[in-house]
């Protein structure tokens, strides 16, 4: 019988999630190309300012925030929070839309 590479009996797991990181690492490099395509030409510079924005202000906030959360707080608040901040925003959404 034949074995596929990606479930090579050694590596199996491993090339699985290789892939799985892989296929979220393009997606994820395509996203400033799915916008500048889905946003309108008179506010694309808008939209790429708040998304570039956004990744900057991760950046800086994250680990500060995050090792604060898990000193005082231990892992399960810093999920909590992270759950409570993106319900947040996805509730915000149309809001956030309607000014861009």
């Amino acid at each position: 019988t034949a074995t596929v590479w990606w479930v090579w009996p050694p590596a199996g797991g491993a090339m699985r999630l290789l892939l799985a990181v892989l296929l979220v690492w393009f997606v994820g490099d395509l996203l400033p190309r799915l916008l500048a395509a889905i946003a309108p030409d008179t506010a694309r510079s808008r939209y790429l300012a708040v998304y570039g924005t956004s990744w900057g202000v991760a950046a800086v906030a994250a680990p500060v925030l995050g090792t604060q959360l898990l000193e005082h707080g231990g892992p399960r608040l810093v999920w909590s929070c992270a759950a409570a901040l993106s319900l947040a925003l996805a509730a915000a959404q149309p809001t956030l839309r309607a000014r861009l």
